[in-house]
């Protein structure tokens, strides 16, 4: 594979990415050098970890530590340990929270998987934040550090951060707005946002693809060809991310995107969030569940490592005759009580615990159970891939006329590891794509994202999830009936009209953008602020059309000189949409000077 040519200033010596997942966080990095120019053969360094089973991984837990006023003390598998001895010794004032990043829209209720227990809060989108800038703050301290030993400083780094596919745009500023409290630089240069499949797409496109095709054979799938089509399925913890691309080049990585973003909270930690609120309470009691995260955590832990073997590696299927996948009986789950757990519960409830089980001290589940609980997860999400999959067979080759090399389909992220998962997904889609896993499939969107950040040229065109546009009194048209003719300065016109700039599903180039001219109305105007909108129809036309939502507004500085009644020369609105955030603009049609503009979204006001 040719060299990579990069964007890189002489004073940006390393690219560096943070994966902040719902359930693992880490990091990973790249001296940027001649030797490290192949992508194929580039060096990426990971930190290690010890978990508490004492195995190494390369990414710790997204678990936090937190003091009495809410700030993180620890992270990781450190803070975890931390907190079993600190209750185990009764010390209060403490906190620890999991999840919390699926708890972004904690003001409305949807606290999802997040927990908290101690003095840790999850129920505010301020608490959530002082969670997320503080774990972000001690991985940049951390692997600042890291690079120190190498001989490189905090302002030579350029960083990458990855965040879902289906986040929407206030998340995405949500996130840069904490990396930043959080000490990551504030320049969009040195701090950029990788979607997660995306970098995963970027990893598997490097030809590191296994195919799996339901029988344990394996073979080496070359994906590094034009043409080849690949859609990332990331099962993560919190949600499936799914997005899909086309290779544009068969000497380096350039990816097109296509087809539609798809996917949901559907991560693995939903399955352990049943377990817990389900499965456990159904036979230890809601109250005793409910009260061990405080009391008896280290207890919950080792039952909850049990479900997580379990729920990864242990489950044997059969086919039906009519082909239908379910659980083996012999596939029961078996969860060893511990001691103290068993000893809140009444006589006659471990006598009738002891006897459904056969043993003392066990919890048993039939098949079926536990396949109920999967089921509810695994079958939107092989919608999803079926949605994913349509939208891709509808979108026309972008690499030529010359075919498809292959189509394959990339499993990664976590839950990925799950065998029941990944035969539901064989069992479906094998016969219509190539199913793929890596072997570094944890680890596939932190690869991918220092790929990005050494190169963020690799992505060549994205597609528009939304219709975005903004809200304009425009000239009156019959179209729009006499109810909405109003007489402006002389002229009829229509107010409350979508003045469109980008349209759903729309191919864009990374450096694409729409534009529309400005002359202000009044000439004293310093700045123009327009309300921005987005829908899922390609050709609104008015902003009070149902599915129309206001999502924040573009505020542009009008340049000195067309505040002058003798100016002439409108000035341009440039919006761009290719990139993972939306950025905007203000073009001097006279001089051709241009101001930054800015989007704020709802959620930051």
């Amino acid at each position: 594979m040719a060299q990579d040519s990069t964007r890189t200033s002489d004073k940006v010596k390393v690219a560096a990415a943070v994966d902040f997942g719902t359930y693992g966080t880490g990091f990973a990095w790249s001296v940027i050098e001649w030797k490290n120019e192949n992508p194929e053969s580039r060096e990426i360094r990971y930190p290690s970890y010890r978990t508490g089973r004492g195995v190494i991984r390369s990414k710790s837990l997204s678990a936090v530590l937190t003091t009495s006023d809410g700030e993180v003390a620890e992270w990781g598998h450190t803070a975890r340990e931390r907190w079993q001895r600190l209750v185990s010794g009764r010390d209060t004032g403490w906190g620890y929270a999991t999840g919390y990043k699926m708890a972004l829209r904690a003001d409305t209720g949807e606290t999802g998987v997040a927990q908290a227990s101690g003095t840790a809060d999850v129920s505010g989108i301020d608490a959530v934040r002082t969670l997320v800038v503080g774990i972000l703050s001690r991985v940049r301290t951390a692997a600042e550090k890291d690079m120190a030993a190498s001989g490189y400083l905090p302002d030579e780094v350029r960083w990458c951060l990855t965040v879902p596919a289906i986040w929407d745009e206030e998340d995405k500023q949500f996130m840069r707005d904490a990396a930043v409290r959080a000490g990551f630089p504030a320049d969009d240069d040195r701090l950029l946002l990788a979607i997660e499949p995306e970098a995963a797409a970027i990893t598997g496109f490097l030809g590191v693809g296994t195919l799996i095709d339901g029988s344990g054979r394996t073979d080496q799938v070359p994906l590094a060809k034009a043409g080849t089509r690949l859609m990332v399925v990331d099962c993560g913890g919190g949600t499936i991310d799914i997005t899909a691309y086309e290779s544009l080049r068969d000497d380096q990585i350039r990816l097109g995107e296509i087809g539609k973003v798809c996917g949901g909270r559907l991560g693995s930690e939903f399955l352990n969030l049943a377990f817990r609120t389900e499965l456990l309470a159904d036979r230890l009691g809601a109250g005793i569940v409910s009260g061990m995260a405080d009391e008896y955590p280290e207890e919950l832990q080792r039952m909850e490592d049990q479900f997580e073997k379990y729920k990864l590696d242990d489950i044997l299927t059969v086919r039906d005759s009519d082909g239908t996948l379910r659980f083996d009986e012999s596939a029961r789950l078996s969860v060893d009580v511990p001691g103290e757990v068993w000893e809140l519960l009444t006589e006659e409830r471990r006598k009738e615990l002891e006897q459904a089980s056969g043993r003392r001290y066990r919890l048993t589940y039939s098949a079926g159970e536990a396949q109920k609980v999967f089921d509810r997860l695994v079958d939107p999400i092989l919608d999803s891939v079926e949605e994913q999959l349509t939208a891709m067979e509808a979108t026309p080759a972008m690499a030529g006329d010359g075919g498809v090399p292959y189509e394959c389909m990339l499993l990664v992220g976590g839950f990925s590891a799950s065998e029941y998962l990944r035969d539901r997904v064989h069992a479906r889609f094998g016969a219509r794509i190539r199913v793929l896993r890596p072997p570094n499939h944890e680890y596939a969107v932190l690869e991918g994202a220092v790929h990005y950040a050494y190169n963020p040229d690799m992505m060549v065109s994205r597609r528009a999830k939304y219709t975005y546009g903004v809200e304009m009194v425009m000239p009156w048209e019959e179209a729009d009936g006499p109810e909405r003719c109003e007489v402006i300065y002389g002229e009829p016109r229509c107010k409350e009209r979508f003045r469109l700039l980008v349209a759903r599903g729309q191919p864009i180039e990374m450096d694409e953008r729409a534009e529309m001219g400005f002359r202000p109305t009044y000439r004293n105007t310093r700045s123009v602020q327009l309300a921005f909108y987005r829908t899922m129809a390609k050709q609104p036309r008015y902003v009070t059309e149902k599915g129309c939502e206001r999502i924040g507004a573009i505020v542009v500085d009008v340049p000195a000189q067309h505040r002058k009644k003798s100016n002439e020369y409108d000035f341009t609105l440039r919006v761009y949409f290719g990139g993972t955030e939306i950025k905007v603009e203000a073009v001097d049609d006279l001089t051709n000077q241009v101001t930054p503009g800015t989007i704020t979204f709802h959620r930051m006001h």
